[in-house]
């Protein structure tokens, strides 16, 4: 798994679905007053893709439409994964932390809710009995960078897997590597939209409350959810 240095460029083997409508343009030929000393990677697309949502719902394909700009905020290449590339971008007309990646040559974006990332980690720690997750979020917490790579710390507590999603059709198995990284980009997002709040404590304690109450046998997600200002990602009703 590897956290790639943009300032190289793409790696041999990263999809060329993603490379092809991946361009960097400064932050001030954009006349943005949003961020400083930053780069937009901005992708304009005229084939379909599919915008990802909870697990009840069929993708939406859109087809012809601009996707908008993203700044990326991170890209990633896991070699031999069924996922094996993708940026984490930050949208800037939604504001929130997105996943593009490519899919068997469909490309796809993904708004991930806490549940959609907490799930799957907690219930792969419950299966093979530890807290790799646990452990890799707290240090990930205690050391929040920009900068910060989650691969290494991901390896230092075996938590090198696939770990599958859940949507409409199927399940997908993405890398590990993928859940964390979005989740620090969500710590970091929320420390600096909130910085006279709880940032980002509040997603890491929310995991780590989540994680408890399954440890003892006692979740109650309509709690956690008020708990925490979340709503029901499985309840069109409540989004």
């Amino acid at each position: 798994m590897e956290r790639i240095d943009l300032g190289i460029g793409l790696p041999k083997g990263f999809s060329a679905l993603l490379a092809e409508f991946y361009s960097v343009c400064h932050v001030d030929a954009l006349c943005t007053k949003n961020f400083t000393d930053e780069f937009y990677d901005v992708f304009y697309h005229d084939k379909e893709y599919f915008i990802d949502k909870a697990s009840f719902e069929e993708p939406q394909i859109r087809t012809k439409r601009e996707l908008g700009r993203f700044m990326v905020l991170e890209a990633l290449y896991v070699p031999g994964a069924y996922i094996n590339s993708c940026f984490i971008v930050h949208q800037e007309d939604v504001d929130l932390v997105t996943l593009i990646y490519d899919e068997g040559g469909k490309l796809h974006i993904w708004y991930p809710w806490f549940e959609e990332l907490y799930h799957p980690l907690i219930h792969d720690c419950i299966e093979f009995n530890n807290d790799s997750h646990l452990e890799i979020i707290k240090e990930v917490y205690d050391n929040l960078d920009f900068e910060l790579n989650v691969g290494p710390i991901i390896k230092q507590h075996d938590g090198d897997t696939e770990i599958c999603r859940q949507t409409f059709e199927r399940d997908i198995p993405f890398p590990s590597f993928i859940y964390h990284a979005l989740i620090k980009h969500i710590m970091l997002f929320e420390k600096r939209k909130y910085p006279l709040g709880q940032g980002a404590l509040r997603p890491f304690k929310a995991f780590e409350d989540l994680y408890e109450s399954y440890i003892k046998d006692d979740v109650d997600l309509e709690k956690w959810r008020r708990d925490y200002k979340l709503d029901d990602p499985w309840n069109p009703r409540k989004r």
